[in-house]
């Protein structure tokens, strides 16, 4: 994110949040093209709107699946993309349907780095070693 941008406005989040729902409920339903009738069960972790509304970041998760999983799967997705901006367009009230770009989540791939990092021999002998400033006063 640049140093120099807002924060989303209460408007984005509330818009972002209705995306999230109608895909979740898209993906639930199983309303998908015929192309992409043997993806795995989809989560819908977050929906990003640009300021001018244009276009929306979707970051979706295969159930049970592993980060290479998701990968592929946001490339399916990107390709029906068309189909799911006319679901956009036909359940939202906005002038123009976004963009949307499908992203695999990498939230949980990137907590699972860091679980790493913090149970790290190294790491763990660092927070165990007694601190210059805990003697007494």
């Amino acid at each position: 994110m640049r140093s120099n941008s807002k924060p989303p406005s209460q408007r984005q989040l509330r818009v972002g949040e209705q995306i999230r729902h109608i895909f979740a409920e898209t993906f639930m339903c199983g309303n998908v093209p015929k192309e992409l009738s043997d993806i795995p069960p989809v989560s819908v972790m977050e929906a990003r709107v640009s300021p001018d509304f244009s276009y929306c970041k979707v970051f979706v998760l295969p159930l049970g699946g592993d980060h290479e999983t998701a990968l592929v799967l946001a490339k399916a997705l990107n390709q029906a993309r068309g189909f799911f901006r006319t679901i956009l367009a036909k359940k939202m009230r906005l002038r123009v349907a976004p963009e949307v770009r499908f992203y695999a989540d990498e939230s949980e791939h990137e907590a699972e780095k860091i679980e790493a990092l913090l149970s790290s021999e190294k790491v763990q002998r660092d927070l165990n070693a007694p601190r210059e400033d805990d003697g007494a006063e």
